[in-house]
């Protein structure tokens, strides 16, 4: 299982109000709490996994759900991520 660490909120950038969210703060904070679900589905699979592993449960059904999900959430994280990486380059190659 691939485990992420716990992000650390970002500090606001210099210049920005803090005072609305609405105005520039949605995306980084909509991000981050994607990426911090994307790790709890990680971090939940893998104990489901381990307490199968140790005999603690024998609900094999919810560790094998809790694997998927965390799985397709990963797989969703790095094709977004690959996109915006083909987004970037794509702009870096675009002659002005």
């Amino acid at each position: 299982m691939i485990r992420m660490q716990a992000a650390l909120p970002l500090p606001p950038s210099p210049g920005r109000s803090t005072a609305s969210p609405q105005q520039g703060e949605g995306f980084g904070k909509t991000l981050l709490q994607s990426l911090n679900k994307v790790n709890e589905l990680q971090m939940e699979a893998e104990a489901a996994a381990r307490d199968v592993a140790a005999g603690k449960t024998d609900e094999l059904h919810r560790a094998v759900i809790a694997a998927e999900k965390a799985h397709l959430s990963l797989q969703l994280t790095i094709a977004i991520r690959n996109r915006a990486l083909e987004a970037y380059q794509e702009v870096m190659r675009m002659q002005v």
